[in-house]
């Protein structure tokens, strides 16, 4: 309803225009006379082609600004399987590093134990030599 509304003010503005602005004006492409033309005619078709060009600037920039979104894109999904991977890769690496920490902890029982059997044999052979 807003968009009607300016419309219509615009519209009103420039039917203004056109009955203040009625002079006739000759218009020359190089020797080609476009003769008769009124001057509202001139500015309104000068500013919808001043509109027109704008548009298309704002097209090649949308296209530049899609682009490098895309470059962006594809650049956080690299990233993001980079990612996991190296998530999957720490979780082996955990993994192993827990079995590692197990095995020497078993290395370690064992030796404790080999320590203290060699040591109570000892202090058996001890006390059989005493007695």
């Amino acid at each position: 309803m807003l968009a009607l509304f300016i419309l219509i003010i615009f519209g009103l503005g420039l039917a203004y225009f056109a009955t203040q602005n009625t002079g006739i004006v000759h218009i020359l492409f190089g020797s080609y006379v476009l003769a008769g033309v009124p001057l509202y005619l001139i500015v309104i078709g000068s500013m919808l082609f001043g509109i027109f060009v704008s548009w298309l600037i704002s097209m090649v920039d949308s296209v530049s600004s899609f682009m490098v979104l895309y470059g962006k894109d594809a650049a956080l999904k690299r990233s993001q399987s980079v990612i996991d991977k190296l998530k999957k890769e720490n979780a082996a690496l955990s993994k192993e590093l827990e079995d590692l920490k197990e095995e020497v902890t078993d290395e370690n029982k064992a030796i404790k134990d080999e320590f203290t059997k060699q040591n109570s044999d000892f202090l058996q052979h001890i006390h059989q030599s005493i007695a």
